[in-house]
């Protein structure tokens, strides 16, 4: 199957973002790529691989994920182009240089902690998670032009608050974990640095964490990627979390390199929902 879209604004967006991705020199798996006319080329980050390929003034983007054990895979490669489910941009201008930026996905995160959580009254916990990314493909002369995002993982939806209140998210394949470990480092995981702060006279419990991405901006360093720390105050069980994006890296992460801002730009401090215990019933059919 083929998508078309038809692009006529592109040049109208100025380069005003550029200096908001950094890949040249930083990464093995975000990298520039340079299209020769009817020539397919791919970068493999993880189990995903992403296709490019510019025909005249179109680019064409298409993705998979590695065979499972049992499927054969491909190795001719003009039997696998026939096969990819390619979707077409027709863009003003001939362009032939694109870049693959990491960025978080576009919705919220559920995260179920290693074991039951507590946090006593006027505590504090720190707390590591890893995020799957997407991949963003856009012109390197034009950065906030975005020609698609695709997932690392395929994420799953989930529901994340009440059937009166709530939001739908994904949900995570991970879990959050009090200590930073060496297998939590992968080349499309993201770590998150996240400090609670229980300020109430009662115990904090919960069994999930609403985790707002939009809002993280994402480092570099050492080929793996990091958020920018979150803070977490949390007022009581019947009252919304007070919650601050620090805008700059956790002490674990020093000397990274800014490669993606945040979908969401920092102002000031927000409350929102972000506790969920397992008695807190959820909707039916989106769970999957």
């Amino acid at each position: 199957m083929m998508r078309i879209f038809v692009e006529n604004s592109i040049f109208s967006i100025g380069n005003s973002l550029s200096s908001l991705y950094r890949t040249d020199n930083m990464s093995k798996y975000w990298v520039d790529l340079h299209l020769e006319e009817d020539r397919m080329q791919h970068q493999t980050i993880s189990s995903l691989t992403v296709y490019l390929k510019k025909v005249a003034n179109e680019i064409r983007v298409a993705h998979r994920y590695a065979p499972a054990v049992d499927e054969p895979e491909t190795t001719d490669m003009i039997d696998l182009e026939k096969q990819l489910d390619w979707t077409r941009w027709a863009l003003k201008e001939d362009i032939r240089e694109y870049r693959l930026i990491p960025c978080f996905p576009d919705r919220p995160v559920v995260i179920k902690p290693e074991f039951p959580f507590r946090v006593s009254q006027g505590a504090q916990a720190r707390i590591y998670t890893r995020v799957p990314v997407f991949v963003r493909v856009v012109p390197k002369d034009y950065p906030d032009f975005v020609i698609t995002e695709i997932p690392t993982v395929v994420l799953s939806n989930t529901w994340f608050g009440t059937f009166m209140d709530g939001e739908l998210c994904y949900g995570l394949p991970t879990t959050a974990r009090r200590e930073i470990a060496d297998e939590m480092f992968e080349p499309h995981m993201a770590v998150c640095t996240i400090q609670i702060y229980n300020n109430t006279e009662g115990e904090l419990n919960f069994d999930n964490i609403c985790l707002r991405v939009d809002r993280l901006s994402m480092y570099i360093k050492d080929d793996y990627l990091w958020a920018d720390q979150t803070d977490i105050l949390y007022l009581g069980e019947e009252k919304l979390c007070d919650i601050e994006m620090k805008g700059r890296l956790p002490e674990e992460a020093k000397r990274g390199k800014l490669i993606t801002r945040a979908r969401t730009p920092i102002r000031k401090n927000f409350a929102v929902r972000t506790f969920q215990r397992l008695r807190e019933i959820q909707p039916l059919g989106l769970m999957h």
